[in-house]
């Protein structure tokens, strides 16, 4: 069952994967791109995912822009893996565009940028209970708890 949010509680709940270790960063279909937030100090460890689908996004440095999503895919194999065991340090939710911007150790910043005003959803992070919060269509966040169609 969908359950809508709001987006202070979105940011809540993303604020969750904080100081996570990111794991299992993927390239999928096109420029989507997938990865895991892992909290080992929880027993047992805590594991988040985001699906990042249907948005722009960039990947930069401190002091340049890595990769954009409509770049190669060898390109954005290569920026993208950059991220495999870094820490995730924020997430910032940006309302009511739905831009996540995602701070990691080492000085790097995943910025996501909507593309679609409506019909779409722009994004998707699964939490540790199984339930995923989704961005969109538009500007509405819900939480669903049966999702089937979703990337492991």
């Amino acid at each position: 069952m969908d359950r809508a949010i709001s987006a202070d509680e979105a940011s809540v709940i993303l604020r969750g994967a904080s100081d996570c270790e990111v794991r299992d960063v993927r390239v999928g279909h096109g420029s989507f791109v997938t990865m895991s937030f892992i909290d080992s100090k929880k027993l047992p460890a805590a594991e988040y995912f985001l699906w990042i689908y249907c948005s722009g996004w960039n990947l930069a440095s401190r002091s340049s822009l890595l990769v954009a999503s409509e770049d190669s895919q060898d390109r954005i194999t290569q920026a993208i893996s950059t991220l495999e065991g870094s820490r995730l340090e924020s997430v910032a939710l940006h309302y009511p565009s739905m831009s996540l911007v995602l701070s990691f150790s080492g000085g790097l910043t995943l910025s996501t940028a909507t593309v679609y005003s409506r019909g779409y959803e722009h994004w998707m992070w699964r939490l540790p209970s199984d339930e995923w919060l989704v961005a969109g269509p538009g500007s509405a966040f819900y939480v669903d708890s049966q999702r089937a169609d979703l990337p492991n």
